[in-house]
């Protein structure tokens, strides 16, 4: 998984959420890649399963999953521009 604080709240928070829902017998929420989070995890689950990934440190603030972040176009400090990215993946009020 990620290192870090930010990613460690929302893998953390996710993992309480998804115990929630298999206590309740529902579908585990999935974030979706277009969401730098939602790729994250997918991207770190895949590189951790070689060799070479488990070298690196995957982090929104630098290293080597920053990189994928911008190359994605999934990098932004716009409030407005991320708000309207959660928006699109309807994950908006998950918690709601």
């Amino acid at each position: 998984m990620p290192v870090g604080h930010t990613e460690a709240v929302v893998t953390g928070t996710l993992a309480g959420y998804n115990s929630v829902q298999y206590i309740k017998r529902s579908k585990p929420l999935i974030l979706p890649t277009t969401l730098a989070v939602g790729d994250a995890i997918r991207y770190v689950r895949v590189q951790m399963e070689t060799e070479e990934g488990l070298g690196y440190k995957y982090t929104f603030s630098g290293s080597v999953y920053f990189d994928r972040m911008k190359q994605k176009g999934l990098y932004s400090i716009n409030p407005q521009e991320i708000a309207k990215r959660v928006d699109a993946a309807e994950m908006a009020r998950i918690f709601s």
